[in-house]
């Protein structure tokens, strides 16, 4: 079966389509990316993503997706002061930031706070580095939606996996 990609802004719950939210920019790591940029290939639209839940092995990660206003992509690649490499781009000066880097940092969390609320939930599968499924997030689960790092006890707020039909 061939999959086919679908954009961001017309999203199937289909077998055999994938969400063309392919190319990203990570800002967070650990054991992968959990926080950054998504851009939808078919339209340009970027996305602040960060991790809300993974499963026990860290190789299934659900992203929830917050909207950024047009330019926000070419301002971050603009701020870390080197070329993209693309489809999954980790900027070195994130890797290893120098003091000095660090006491820039305002500059991307501006950007950072410019994203819209979230409205869309994405599976990512970490050793494909790919996207596998997304789904549009209905309203009433927007307050559900918290960095999996600032849950107190580990335990996200909603059952992400079962959001998306995975067990976990």
């Amino acid at each position: 079966m061939t999959t086919v990609n679908c954009c961001c802004k017309e999203l199937q719950d289909a077998t055999g389509s994938r969400p063309a939210l392919q190319r990203m920019v990570i800002f967070d790591w650990y054991d992968g990316p959990t926080s950054g940029i998504l851009v939808c290939e078919e339209c340009g639209t970027a996305y602040l993503f960060v991790m809300v839940d993974w499963d026990k092995d860290h190789e299934l990660r659900i992203f929830s997706l917050a909207p950024l206003p047009g330019g926000s992509l070419d301002a971050v690649i603009t701020f870390f002061q080197e070329p993209a490499k693309w489809p999954i781009w980790f900027p070195e000066r994130l890797k290893v930031p120098t003091a000095e880097f660090r006491a820039q940092m305002d500059v991307l969390d501006r950007i950072i706070d410019c994203a819209g609320e979230p409205t869309i939930i994405l599976a990512w599968n970490r050793s494909a580095r790919n996207a596998v499924v997304a789904k549009y997030l209905p309203s009433e689960l927007i307050p559900m939606v918290k960095s999996w790092f600032d849950l107190e006890d580990g335990h996200p707020l909603y059952d992400w996996f079962a959001y998306m039909g995975f067990e976990r």
